[in-house]
């Protein structure tokens, strides 16, 4: 199978096989060679620690055609080698309703940047192009207003708490064709 990449203006979007995150849990210089990009100092971003990567990669194993379905790595293209700046993906297959949920992060000296948005936009519009998916769910914090914006700007709207009373929940639904 081959591995699905999604190209934006600044951005190429890589979808995370079993290979690739086994690599990235056994060494950051093997990661940096496989995925063809240099690792930034600020590696990894907030809120993707060892455990999700291990979660990512047993939903690989025991479900190889969730490629593309999970973590996506985000590179942004430079003069020179391109550099892993953030990640984010679904966290599964769409459900029998038809809905997947979106996350991502950034790492710290690239937010603000509008990378989040240019990623977030793209795998929404990729998520998009599967019939089975109605709607694209996210839930971020109060106290991240710059993941409310990131949404916002990727046309989802506040629906409500989320999965826990402090949890904001955003969707976007497909657009009526």
């Amino acid at each position: 199978m081959r591995t699905p990449i999604l190209k934006t203006a600044r951005l190429s979007l890589v979808a995370a096989s079993a290979s690739l995150l086994r690599t990235e849990l056994a060494c950051r210089e093997a990661f940096a060679l496989e995925i063809g990009a240099d690792i930034p100092a600020g590696w990894p971003p907030p809120l993707y620690e060892r455990q999700n990567i291990q979660w990512a990669l047993d939903q690989l194993i025991r479900e190889p055609s969730a490629e593309g379905w999970l973590t996506w790595f985000w590179l942004r293209n430079t003069g020179t080698k391109p550099l892993v700046v953030g990640l984010g993906g679904f966290k599964g297959k769409p459900s029998p309703f038809g809905v997947v949920e979106i996350g991502y992060t950034v790492i710290t000296d690239f937010q603000g940047q509008g990378i989040a948005t240019e990623a977030v936009t793209a795998l929404v519009e990729w998520a998009f192009r599967y019939p089975e998916v109605a709607k694209v769910v996210a839930e971020t914090l109060p106290e991240l207003p710059a993941s409310v914006r990131v949404l916002r700007k990727c046309g989802f709207e506040f629906v409500g708490n989320g999965s826990d009373i402090e949890v904001l929940r955003f969707e976007r639904k497909r657009a009526n064709e």
